[in-house]
């Protein structure tokens, strides 16, 4: 609970980056296989759905291709109803391993002997419905604001849904906190959360990029080598031309299908390691915010 004082404000306390984004990576070595062990289970179903909505895509996107048309492929990667259930599949698992990760770093809570954890409860409620609203931002964004080939749009939505976008990522380090708090006390606590991070933003911000530079480098790495189907046409398009030819297109594709099997499995091991690092660096800000040692060990109150 954020307690505060006579003039309504919470004591404040550093945040100090080097040492939370440290503390988080050494929380993955010590810890890693504590982790797996609490992550595989769910991660692998997301990896599967993903999969299997990726598979549908590509051969949808094929089959446009070999009727000779470019545009309509593009469109279908870009579709809001195949983010949106991939978008959901990520938050649903994400939610579930999230909450695990975090009674880890807050409770000291291994769930010894669990090789099988999938849960869903209350606080896993409260983590998709949190991620919902950032998705469907993104969602939008994603939609609106970039074209099928990747091609920045023009007009007064694509201007509103990339205020909105900013404005939700904004909110959304603000927030940080929120989670940590819906795990320790099984509710929404916004004021809590927005006054632990009062003139914290740069600092939370600041820790997000530094933490998650690592895992992002082998994300690009692989999506430099096999392009998600959602990204695939604008990835293959080249610098003096708005969209792919036919033939180079049709065979992106087809290489896309070629190593899907390969590239659902690197995402499947990448969402383990990205996601212990997101939820330890929430976790042990949360602690640096609240005055707390990365290695205290607080008492659920829910």
């Amino acid at each position: 609970m954020v307690t505060f004082d006579k003039e309504g404000t919470a004591p404040r306390h550093d945040l100090p980056v080097l040492p939370t984004v440290t503390a988080a990576y050494r929380l993955l070595a010590r810890e890693f296989g504590t982790i797996v062990r609490l992550s595989w289970a769910t991660l692998l179903v997301v990896a599967l759905v993903q999969y299997l909505i990726a598979q549908t895509v590509l051969a949808d996107m094929a089959a446009e291709l070999a009727s000779g048309d470019v545009g309509a492929p593009a469109a279908i990667g870009r579709h809001p109803a195949w983010l949106a259930l991939k978008m959901t599949a990520d938050m649903v698992g994400t939610a579930i391993v999230a909450v695990a990760i975090h009674e880890l770093i807050l409770f000291g809570d291994r769930k010894s002997g669990q090789y099988f954890h999938i849960a869903f409860g209350k606080r896993e409620t409260l983590f998709v419905l949190l991620a919902l609203a950032l998705g469907i931002v993104v969602v939008v964004f994603a939609t609106v604001v970039i074209s099928p080939f990747g091609e920045p749009t023009a007009g007064l939505a694509p201007f509103v849904a990339t205020l909105a976008f900013f404005i939700a990522i904004y909110l959304s380090i603000r927030l940080w906190p929120i989670l940590p708090i819906i795990v320790v006390e099984g509710r929404l606590d916004f004021t809590g959360a927005w006054v632990l991070t009062r003139r914290k933003f740069w600092s939370l911000l600041a820790v997000a990029v530094l933490g998650t530079i690592p895992i992002g480098i082998v994300a690009l790495a692989i999506d430099s080598l096999w392009p998600s189907f959602d990204s695939l046409m604008d990835t293959i398009t080249g610098l003096r031309e708005s969209r792919p030819g036919l033939a180079v297109a049709a065979t992106a594709v087809r290489r896309a299908q070629d190593w899907l099997l390969v590239r659902a499995f690197l995402d499947f091991v990448t969402s383990i390691v990205y996601t212990a690092i997101a939820v330890a660096l929430v976790s042990y800000s949360y602690k640096a915010l609240t005055g707390r040692a990365p290695e205290d060990v607080l008492t659920p109150k829910a």
